[in-house]
């Protein structure tokens, strides 16, 4: 996937790299408006407002966040269930080993979807709009001297 570094003469390996990188096209550095004469300009808008409008991504942040007050309750209940005989320290570890995973995993699964959400919603944050008239440059009139 990544590019093969030849030498020029009169160049290093790192030159030529850094030559390389700067043709890529980035939306973040690119300028907003189109060149003069463009009948064309870019806008953007931000990526996490288009995120605050679904409802589905504040309905996976709600049922995460129930999900992680519920996973402590539940390791409480394990460790408590058995008064007579009293549970093992054995089962009491493996309780808690069961809520520090339950808890990372729900972590780790929020931020990979609230992460691939985002890099979504940043890719569809340009447009492209067309310009006014008053914006375009007049053209000359041909056949007049």
């Amino acid at each position: 996937m990544g590019f093969q570094l030849r030498r020029q003469p009169g160049r290093g390996f790192q030159e030529e790299a850094k030559r390389k990188k700067k043709r890529r096209w980035d939306p973040t550095n690119s300028s907003r408006e189109a060149a003069p004469g463009k009948p064309y300009q870019i806008q953007s808008s931000p990526p996490w407002r288009s995120l605050a409008c679904q409802w589905q991504m504040w309905l996976i942040v709600a049922l995460s966040a129930a999900l992680l007050a519920l996973v402590p309750y539940a390791v409480f209940r394990m460790m408590t269930a058995f008064q007579n005989p009293p549970s093992h320290s054995l089962f009491k570890a493996a309780a808690v080993c069961f809520g520090l995973l339950a808890e990372t995993l729900l972590l780790k699964c929020l931020a990979g979807y609230c992460c691939s959400r985002y890099h979504k919603a940043q890719l569809s944050s340009f447009s492209v709009q067309p310009r006014s008239v008053e914006e375009l440059p007049e053209a000359p009139v041909s056949g007049t001297p």
